[in-house]
């Protein structure tokens, strides 16, 4: 290869694409015929396997992008139901150190799944024995008319924090693991 030497720093150097097309045909030709245009054919040649280098690199680096792309697709795709799973995991720990602290308001509870529905009329509500003592403390406490004549019942197969409110025209559930399980669904469908 031949080394080209100059006396002063260079601030750039650009390289021409197609330089040969760029002489003219005389000057080519009488410089191929000259030692110093054997160089510059030889360096031409040069720069033109460093140009195929190039545009080999390139193409090899769009496929190492291509193939990250689609893995870290395939990775998301592959892991989503399982950070659904941590989600929900996360949302019982924090629910389960809510009902422990007594941090909910059972009346409220209550009183949303009601005006949400369509149910009216003769109700009956279901409440663990607990929660039932809360549930009476606050209805002595407040004018509760939305729970005027229904029929409260204590039942310890429901948690702590659930409850079941059933009329003629249908009931409601409000359990934990339910509203769990529907999130789940929710995020992996």
């Amino acid at each position: 290869m031949p080394a080209i030497s100059f006396s002063k720093s260079i601030g750039s150097v650009s390289v021409l694409q197609e330089y040969s097309k760029k002489i003219p045909a005389a000057a080519g030709a009488a410089e191929q015929q000259s030692p110093a245009g054997v160089g510059q054919n030889a360096t031409q040649a040069e720069l033109n396997a460093q140009e195929n280098s190039f545009k080999d690199l390139c193409g090899k680096t769009q496929g190492l992008i291509s193939k990250l792309n689609k893995y870290q697709s395939e990775m998301v795709a592959n892991h989503k139901v399982e950070i659904a799973r941590l989600v929900i995991e996360i949302a019982r720990k924090i629910l389960i150190k809510k009902v422990e602290d007594k941090d909910y308001d059972i009346q409220e509870m209550i009183k949303a799944a009601l005006e949400n529905s369509a149910i009216s009329g003769e109700i009956t509500v279901r409440l663990n024995p607990q929660d039932m003592l809360d549930f009476k403390k606050a209805m002595q406490n407040a004018e509760i008319g939305e729970f005027k004549g229904a029929n409260l019942v204590e039942d310890v197969s429901i948690g702590k924090a659930e409850f079941v409110i059933e009329s003629p025209k249908g009931s409601i559930k409000s359990q934990m693991e339910e509203h769990l399980e529907q999130i789940g669904k929710a995020l992996v469908p």
